[in-house]
């Protein structure tokens, strides 16, 4: 089993390429555009909330050597042997990716993001549950509009 480390990553001058338009890359897209908006979305569908996002789209299958360039990948297709071929490729050019449908053969995962200010509340959980991070990001997110526990940012 991986072993996820948490990190702070600057992403703000990064390409980021998503491969695939629906709600799984949308989820994606709106956790990574509080950080950068130099993200790519490859997919034949893209759907209609994910559009209207100021990123760069090619409404086209994934091609091998489209990885090329970019510092992070995310597979987010319905499909997950085009997720795990995306994954091997990025694997042999020592791009980060993340195969949206199994951990196991990602080089990063994404954590539920609570952000305050300059304050980010990372929430993992190495990949197994989703849902269980969503569920503790939003009740520390709570406690925040709730003034029951005070970030201060300074």
């Amino acid at each position: 089993m991986k072993q996820f480390a948490p990190l702070l990553v600057n992403l703000y001058d990064r390409d980021i390429l998503i491969v695939g338009g629906g709600k799984a890359a949308l989820l994606k897209a709106k956790g990574l555009s509080r950080f950068t908006s130099r993200i790519t979305v490859i997919s034949p569908v893209i759907c209609d909330e994910l559009q209207n996002y100021q990123f760069t789209f090619f409404k086209r299958e994934y091609q091998l050597g489209d990885a090329d360039g970019f510092f992070m990948v995310y597979a987010c297709t319905d499909d997950t042997e085009l997720n795990n071929k995306i994954g091997e490729e990025c694997e042999s050019r020592n791009i980060l990716y993340s195969v949206c449908d199994n951990p196991e053969k990602s080089t990063f995962v994404s954590p539920a993001i609570c952000k305050n200010g300059e304050i980010t509340i990372a929430i993992g959980t190495n990949g197994n549950s989703c849902k269980h991070a969503i569920n503790i990001r939003n009740q520390i997110q709570k406690l925040i509009d709730d003034d029951i526990l005070i970030i201060d940012n300074n």
